[in-house]
C-alpha cells in the first residue's frame, strides 16, 4: 500500500521590522537575530561554544549540535556531519562579546537562565506566545521556522541583511 505524500508548507520569511520586532518582545532577543542572520539551524546554535566564536574574523565554527532525547540534551556532529564557519554579521559581533565575555572555551553560548542547554521547545514556547504582541499571522511552527529554530532556510541571514540594507558579513574581510 503506497502512503500519500506528505506536502510541504511554503517557506516563510520575516521582514528585518517583523524579527527586529520579535528580538525586542524576547529576553533572549540576541538568540532571535543570530537564527534569523545566520541561518543556525537550533541544535547548532544551542551547542555553540565559546571556543567556536571568532569576533575578530567574524565567524562562528559549527562542530557539533544537541538534539533532546527522551528529555535529555545529546550532543553530537551537526546535521551534515561536517564542521563548517558561518559569518557573523558586524552587528552581532558586540553583543556576542557581551555574552562570552569572561566564560571558559569550552561554556555554551547561550544557555537556560538556570545555565543548561537550552531547549527548543521552552524556546518555541515564548516565541509563540510572542507572535501576537508581534503581529505577526504565522502559527507558531512556521513562525519559529521563520527565525530558523526548525527547518532548512540558509538564506533567511542573507536576505535580511540584504533586506535592511546591511553590509554582509563576507564582504570587508
Amino acid at each position: 500500500m503506497r502512503l500519500p505524500r506528505v506536502g510541504r508548507s511554503e517557506k516563510v520569511f520575516l521582514t528585518h521590522g517583523q524579527v527586529g520586532e520579535l528580538a525586542a518582545a524576547e529576553p533572549h532577543g540576541l538568540i532571535i537575530r543570530v537564527l534569523a542572520y545566520t541561518g543556525l539551524r537550533w541544535g547548532e546554535l544551542a551547542a555553540l561554544r565559546v571556543r567556536r566564536v571568532d569576533l575578530v574574523k567574524r565567524r562562528l565554527l559549527v562542530a557539533e549540535s544537541v538534539t533532546e532525547v527522551n528529555g535529555r540534551a545529546v550532543f553530537g556532529t551537526p546535521k551534515t556531519h561536517q564542521r563548517r564557519p558561518v559569518p557573523l554579521p558586524r552587528f552581532l559581533v558586540e553583543p556576542i562579546a557581551a555574552r562570552i565575555a569572561g566564560r571558559a572555551g569550552d561554556e555554551l553560548v547561550v544557555t537556560s537562565p538556570a545555565g543548561e542547554v537550552l531547549r527548543n521547545n521552552n524556546f518555541r514556547r515564548r516565541v509563540v506566545l510572542l507572535r501576537t504582541q508581534c503581529g505577526l499571522r504565522a502559527s507558531g511552527r512556521t513562525l519559529t521556522r521563520c527565525v530558523r529554530v526548525v527547518g532548512s532556510m540558509a538564506d533567511q541571514g542573507k536576505w535580511l541583511v540584504g533586506r535592511a540594507g546591511l553590509e554582509p558579513a563576507t564582504e570587508g574581510l
